[in-house]
This record gives structure tokens, C-alpha cells and sequence, in this order.
């Protein structure tokens, strides 16, 4: 895995994922900012299972 230092304007995603065999998989993604004050999130989701269900 490659270190690299975070500076002051970079962008960078945060994308955790879960599979399970025979169901499918999800993978959320985040886009983060660095500020002088630590970070921004600029990416808005739901944040519960229940809002993310799409019924077929």
C-alpha cells in the first residue's frame, strides 16, 4: 500500500464495501475534502440500511 501525506485542497474517496457470496454486493463511497481545519465531507447519502433498499 502506498503512504502518501494529505495536504490543504486534496480530494480523496473513502469507499468500504461488503459482499457475501450468493447475495450480491454494496459499496458506499464518500468524497472527502482536506481543510486547514482537518476535513469536509462533500458527498451527502443516507446513512441507514432501510434507505438504500431498492424494491424490485
Amino acid at each position: 500500500m502506498e503512504m502518501r501525506e494529505l495536504k490543504l485542497g486534496m480530494t480523496l474517496t473513502i469507499e468500504p464495501g461488503i459482499y457475501v457470496k450468493g447475495l450480491e454486493g454494496f459499496r458506499y463511497s464518500d468524497t472527502i475534502l482536506v481543510t486547514e481545519e482537518g476535513y469536509e465531507k462533500i458527498t451527502y447519502y443516507p446513512k441507514s440500511l432501510e434507505d438504500f433498499i431498492v424494491e424490485a
